[in-house]
């Protein structure tokens, strides 16, 4: 039903803009109005003098009126005409321009949508700021010191060095609560830790990311993106190694043409 009724909507929306399009303006009415009352007035003025022959005073003002009558309203028919013209040429060439600019935004979107992900210029992955399963708390705690604006840290495997996961700093600090003891402990205890909180996983604070080549178009990796609703993107190479990150809202500003 809920369709339907949004079909008939739509439907009765396409007949008023329909029948908005076929109304015929105030100003063309006025416009013929006025060529109606000139006609009258004119036909008047050149019969009457034929019913008063007799009468020379009202032959002479006859002609000193009809002049003067003839520039009153054809300036008055020109203005109303050049305002309905005109009103309707600006009409068109807005409507041109408008249509225009959409179809220039349209493609602009759909080649921006088209481009690959190295086109937005991800964000390089520090070398020195990536940790392996067997890393521990207090190594990351140390490299999160010297860079405090880093906000998630990249975890590898210990033999290929292969994305493994990725842990977010305030999930990190959690677990540091829970266990104020743990520093020396593996990253592995960590990410078992966050994988069995449901706490933590509601504040999503896990699977806040997903894993993108560089050659992926930008259109469906923000399909993917809000889809799976993650905020961050990893780039890794054909051996799955982390190279590059970037976010969400980079996706977005880019489509737009931002920076």
């Amino acid at each position: 039903m809920a369709v339907n009724n949004t079909e008939e909507e739509k439907k009765e929306e396409k007949n008023s803009e329909k029948k908005k399009e076929s109304k015929i303006p105030y100003e063309y009415w006025l416009v013929i109005w006025m060529l109606v009352s000139l006609t009258l007035l004119l036909l008047a003025l050149i019969l009457l003098p034929a019913f008063f022959t007799s009468s020379k005073r009202f032959i002479e003002y006859s002609k000193w009126i009809l002049p003067a009558l003839l520039g009153a309203y054809g300036a008055w028919i020109g203005a109303g005409a050049a305002y309905f013209f005109g009103k309707e040429n600006l009409k068109l060439s807005s409507k041109s321009t408008q249509d225009a600019l959409e179809s220039q935004q349209k493609m602009s979107k759909k080649l921006a949508e088209n481009a690959q992900v190295e086109d937005i210029k991800p964000t390089p992955i520090n070398p020195h700021f990536k940790f392996t399963m067997k890393s521990t708390v207090k190594e990351v705690i140390t490299a999160l010191d010297k860079n405090v604006d880093y906000w998630f840290v990249p975890v590898l495997e210990e033999e290929k060095m292969k994305m493994k996961d990725v842990i977010h700093t305030e999930a990190l600090w959690r677990y540091l609560k829970s266990n104020p003891k743990g520093e020396d402990d593996p990253l592995k205890k960590v990410i078992d830790y966050i994988e069995e909180n449901n706490k933590i996983k509601a504040s999503k604070l896990h699977g806040f990311f997903a894993i993108f080549k560089m050659d992926n178009q930008v259109g469906n990796v923000l399909k993917s993106m809000t889809r799976r609703d993650v905020s961050v993107g990893i780039v890794c190479d054909e051996q799955d190694k982390a190279t590059h990150c970037f976010s969400r809202k980079d996706l977005r500003s880019f489509l737009l043409g931002g920076d």
